[in-house]
């Protein structure tokens, strides 16, 4: 009857039939309700067949009915193509009365919800998760959510388990849209999330909504908030690859790097969970490294190309800022490792200079991304040996930005007090509010400096001498300099500084021919080396050491005003950086003496040097002098006094203990020890063999050669034991008796015996064996 009423328009009477249905639906046992469903259905898609919108929105309302109703047994048979496709097409239904299009747009968007509800947890019933399926319901949503009036960055606001929605959400296609995405992205797992996915990228790209990325960044919130955990990684690597695949359009891949850069950003995904973080980073390195070798071959750059590298180290940026710090280290020895090593401009090719040389600056940028984002902890622990080494050796580069770069990703990483942002320029009375680290505090950062101090000022050192180098760089070098004394203040470090500041004096006031260094240059080396004086005295607090430096201020600038901070690119060119005054310059003496005066200066750090020296031999001596490390027995210390020890029946004298034994190497005999050695010995071992002997000596290796190539055993045995010296007992005894010592109370070489009265025996049959040997 409901077929016939609705056949022949009779809406009122096909109204009271559906509403009949209904009541039996609720009422129908679960056991019998396969064998109703099925005319139910047929009349709801009779329904939804009708031109009429009244008559849609009704068979809407009755589908979300049967959504609702729970069945104990799942219907092999039942298909719903017919109805996602007719929901669908009722999102996006356009008609000449707006309130009528919303209602129907509105019932289109609750029965795909309900379409999912029925079929997302039944596994035998037809897949929801089919990827024609997906293309009708992906993009009716997103549609109904890109022509409303959504707040770009707030796809976070909601998500499905705050509730449900207030009577007037559910009347906003919207709200209904952005609540079914969440539902249906957060049902998703690990073989059907890409299912999901696929058609959100691929209606960015049919609607363009790339560019500019405020619709896609809102999708994707509602995307990562609503997906489960362990699998939302899988947004990155569709994210990464669909990048891989826009090599044409730059905008549309700088709206990519940018949702990249924003999901990263809102916390919503552990980076650390999934494929390998160096995957992600490498990933986008290369994607960095492309578009940097695309805009090679181009004059000027453009700033579509600019937009997108700042995207992705903002991205890079972002990705990092959610790591731990032992793997954001391992993803500075990475970023490192990619970074291009010293430009040899004589034997490349320009061309691949400048590719090589905007690559080498585009990866240091990332490097300093990821380094912002790394909280530094002990300096062994920041710097492994195998990252300083690359990164100390990239100062030497002759690019002037490289060098610059560089210093700034030491600032970042050595900067664990927020010095950093106080010191601007160099400034000869530092500010109060810079944190100093307390005196020797941390053992293992002096340690640092004692392995790897002095490489590192020596660096420094040798950056300086370039004639490249602009005011800015020498303001970098000194808060390089400065951080390192405030971060580390250990007396192997401030005698480093104290080095450090007599070879730039030094090299400001040089005349050699290979040091090639303009006015500016020097005038500026003058200036460094008063402001690291002012911070070595505010670091030690030496009341001497500032009140030097105060009428060393005075002095220079009562006499030459220029030699003292701010540093300039441009001075007048009748100054004269060197004048023959003395008292302008910072006598190191007079600092040392401070800094003794205090009990913090070290006099010498390790032999002596450029830089100081290494100083390892003065840790080993204060580590040996030290009572844990002391040795048991004295006489192992080169010079000193021999402990007091039991008494021994034997004069150390006595015996003689030799390594190689004169049975184990036939033929050959021991020289003995007091043979005298002359200017003609010396002269002769000194002397190349003639060609005569080199000749008799081939001769006897290649008969001795083809001797044991040829003898059989026997002949060989033979001839071993005929060189080998006869011996007997007699003979080992006279050897024993007559045997050349050393005679230790008078240093010279000569035969001594046991002393007999010297023996203390507590009882006859008791014997002391020898403590000490000599070989």
């Amino acid at each position: 009857r409901i077929e016939r009423y609705l056949s022949r328009s009779k809406f009122g009477f096909v109204v009271i039939g559906v509403e009949a249905m209904d009541q039996l639906l609720k009422a129908c046992p679960s056991q019998w309700l396969n064998m109703y469903v099925e005319f139910y259905l047929k009349i709801v898609q009779k329904l939804l067949e009708n031109p009429n919108a009244d008559m849609q929105i009704r068979a809407a309302k009755s589908f979300l009915n049967f959504a609702a109703k729970d069945e104990d047994v799942p219907a092999y048979h039942r298909r719903y193509d017919f109805f996602i496709i007719k929901f669908s097409q009722m999102c996006v239904s356009e008609t000449n009365d707006v309130e009528i299009t919303t209602k129907i747009r509105v019932s289109g968007l609750k029965g795909i919800g309900g379409v999912v509800k029925k079929t997302v947890h039944e596994d035998l019933a037809e897949n929801i998760w089919n990827h024609k399926h997906m293309e009708y319901i992906i993009p009716s949503l997103l549609y109904n959510i890109q022509i409303r009036d959504f707040k770009a960055g707030q796809g976070r606001s909601q998500t499905p388990d705050l509730g449900t929605m207030s009577d007037q959400e559910a009347q906003s296609p919207l709200k209904i849209a952005e609540d079914t995405l969440r539902k249906l992205i957060g049902k998703a797992s690990y073989t059907t999330v890409r299912q999901v996915l696929k058609p959100v990228l691929n209606h960015m790209d049919i609607h363009k909504k790339w560019d500019p990325p405020d619709f896609a960044e809102h999708v994707f919130q509602i995307v990562v908030f609503s997906i489960a955990q362990n699998v939302n990684y899988i947004i990155i690597e569709m994210l990464m690859n669909h990048l891989g695949q826009k090599n044409q359009d730059t905008r549309v891949r700088c709206g990519i790097a940018t949702v990249l850069s924003k999901i990263f950003s809102s916390g919503a995904i552990d980076a650390s969970v999934g494929p390998s973080v160096l995957e992600t980073i490498n990933s986008l390195l290369t994607h960095l490294r492309s578009s940097v070798e695309s805009m090679s071959g181009r004059r000027e750059a453009e700033p579509d190309n600019m937009r997108y590298n700042e995207a992705i180290l903002n991205a890079l940026g972002e990705y990092c800022s959610s790591l731990p710090n032992f793997q954001i280290i391992e993803v500075m020895i990475f970023v490192l490792g990619k970074v291009p090593p010293r430009l040899n401009y004589e034997t490349m090719d320009p061309k691949a200079i400048d590719v090589e040389s905007e690559l080498q600056h585009t990866m240091l940028k990332a490097l300093l991304t990821v380094g912002e984002k790394y909280t530094p902890i002990q300096f062994t622990i920041t710097f492994p040996p195998q990252f300083l080494g690359h990164l100390v050796n990239l100062l030497r580069s002759p690019e002037p930005d490289v060098r610059m770069l560089v210093l700034k990703i030491i600032h970042t990483l050595v900067d664990r007090k927020g010095n950093l942002e106080r010191m601007d320029r160099p400034t000869a009375d530092p500010g109060s509010d810079l944190v100093v680290q307390k005196p020797n505090f941390n053992k293992q950062d002096n340690i640092f400096f004692i392995k790897y101090g002095e490489r590192l000022y020596g660096e420094l050192l040798k950056v300086l001498k370039e004639e490249s180098n602009c005011a800015e760089f020498y303001e970098n070098i000194w808060i390089t300099c400065a951080l390192l004394l405030l971060e580390c203040n250990s007396d192997e470090n401030i005698a480093f500084q104290i080095d450090f500041i007599r070879d730039v004096q030094e090299l400001a006031t040089s005349n050699s021919h290979n040091i090639r260094l303009s006015l500016a240059n020097r005038i500026s080396l003058h200036g460094l080396c008063i402001c690291h004086l002012a911070m070595l005295g505010f670091v030690v607090k030496s009341v001497d050491l500032m009140e030097y430096k105060d009428r060393l201020v005075s002095v220079r600038r009562s006499l030459a005003p220029h030699l003292l901070p701010p540093l300039s690119d441009d001075y007048p060119p009748d100054l004269e950086p060197n004048l023959d005054l003395d008292e302008i310059l910072i006598d190191l003496e007079v600092a040392r003496s401070a800094l003794r005066k205090e009990g913090r200066f070290v006099d010498k750090i390790g032999g002596g040097g450029q830089g100081g020296g290494s100083g390892l031999s003065s840790h080993r001596n204060s580590r040996q002098n030290s009572p844990r490390h002391s040795p048991r027995n004295s006489w192992m210390e080169g010079g000193g006094t021999f402990a007091q020890r039991r008494p021994s029946s034997v004069s150390v004298n006595s015996v003689s203990v030799e390594v190689d034994s004169c049975a184990s190497s036939p033929g050959i005999f021991r020289k003995p020890p007091n043979t005298e050695v002359s200017f003609w010995a010396m002269k002769k071992a000194l002397q190349e063999p003639s060609i005569k002997d080199k000749e008799e000596e081939e001769r006897q290796k290649r008969a001795i050669r083809e001797k044991y190539l040829t003898a059989s055993f026997k002949e060989l045995c033979d001839m071993t034991s005929a060189m080998k010296p006869e011996s007997s007992l007699h003979s080992c005894l006279n050897e024993l008796f007559n045997k050349q010592l050393y005679n230790e109370s008078s240093g010279t070489v000569g035969s001594d015996t046991v002393d007999i009265n010297t023996k203390k025996f507590s009882n006859e049959f008791e014997e002391y064996f020898p403590e000490l040997f000599m070989y």
